[in-house]
């Protein structure tokens, strides 16, 4: 079955749809959010326009499902290019920084890359190479922060030891003299 442009005699119910006879393309030229087709169903009811098609021509969608397109055009509402799929198969088999990061299974490296093995909260992959790395160099750096704070408080009591003594000398010379001297 072929569309007809909008408001010629076959059309699917009235729908604003044009073939495109390179892709097999039924493109949606009437309103649009984000590039795909909306429909109107009623006075407050917004549908998508491959959602209107499809139940048109194959049901209803089933709960918690949605409709993917194969042909990767947004505009499109060929049923033929349309098929039912979990929100979650969708988003992995787009193009989005989720897709391709499922995708992957080497880190930038080129080590495999495995599952996280706590709480399912946490629900990402990671390098156990690269991980490693990171700990080892995250503690030794904090060791050698520590070591180094150590060694300029250490230094600095020492050099404060060392300037004050030559500091109560010069304050008050004759003091520190008559300390040290020997009674005669």
């Amino acid at each position: 079955m072929r569309p007809q442009p909008y408001n010629e005699p076959g059309c699917l119910d009235g729908i604003p749809i044009v073939a495109d006879t390179k892709t097999g393309c039924w493109i949606w030229t009437g309103a649009k959010t984000n590039g795909y087709g909306r429909i109107s169903r009623g006075r407050h009811a917004r549908i998508s326009a491959q959602r209107h098609v499809w139940e048109a021509v194959n049901g209803a969608v089933p709960q918690e499902k949605m409709l993917d397109h194969l042909c990767r055009v947004r505009a499109c509402v060929n049923p033929s290019h349309l098929e039912v799929v979990t929100n979650k198969e969708n988003v992995l088999r787009g193009v989005g920084p989720s897709a391709v990061a499922a995708r992957k299974t080497t880190c930038d490296l080129g080590h495999p890359l495995v599952p996280y093995k706590k709480p399912a909260t946490r629900a990402f992959r990671h390098c156990q190479i690269c991980r490693n790395e990171h700990q080892r160099n995250k503690y030794w750096l904090n060791v050698s922060e520590t070591r180094r704070k150590a060694r300029e408080q250490y230094q600095a009591n020492v050099e404060s030891r060392r300037l004050g003594g030559r500091l109560r000398y010069w304050r008050d010379p004759e003091k520190y003299r008559a300390k040290k001297r020997v009674p005669k």
